[in-house]
């Protein structure tokens, strides 16, 4: 898969419900608990930084494809990553990232939220329940 699609990608997987999580089965009730997941203080609505943590999260899990806690520039690259942006979250430059770097990291941070602007309709600084069902089907429109 091309670098540039990647990530996209996998922000559409879990705006529209498709992310691997545990049990609901409907496309709503996925989102729902991501949703749900997403909203740390339980506010009913999702702010940038809660939603980018919850993306980091997520991406972090599919990167790490050995599962030992740490994404290496090769697992980085072979997800689809570049050795740039894995050099600009390996602040300590040890060769490995940590979910705590990519959590600490503009980049990061900057990659993860970019559909958090098309989900945000009424431009307020974030999302709610039914804003994030309401881009998901648009979303869907557009990808199928």
């Amino acid at each position: 898969m091309h670098k540039s699609l990647f990530l996209p990608l996998c922000l559409a997987a879990v705006l529209t419900g498709c992310a691997t999580t545990s049990t609901p089965k409907t496309g709503d009730e996925r989102l729902k608990a991501q949703f749900q997941k997403a909203d740390t203080n339980s506010d009913g609505k999702v702010s940038r930084k809660e939603f980018g943590a919850l993306m980091i999260d997520d991406a972090f899990a599919m990167f790490d494809s050995n599962k030992n806690g740490v994404v290496t520039v090769e697992e980085f690259v072979a997800a689809g990553g570049s050795k740039a942006a894995f050099a600009k979250m390996d602040v300590n430059g040890d060769g490995v990232i940590t979910l705590e770097e990519a959590k600490a990291s503009k980049v990061a941070m900057d990659a993860m939220t970019v559909s958090f602007y098309g989900a945000d309709l009424d431009k307020d600084g974030y999302v709610t329940l039914g804003e994030a069902l309401e881009y998901r089907a648009k979303v869907r429109e557009v990808t199928r």
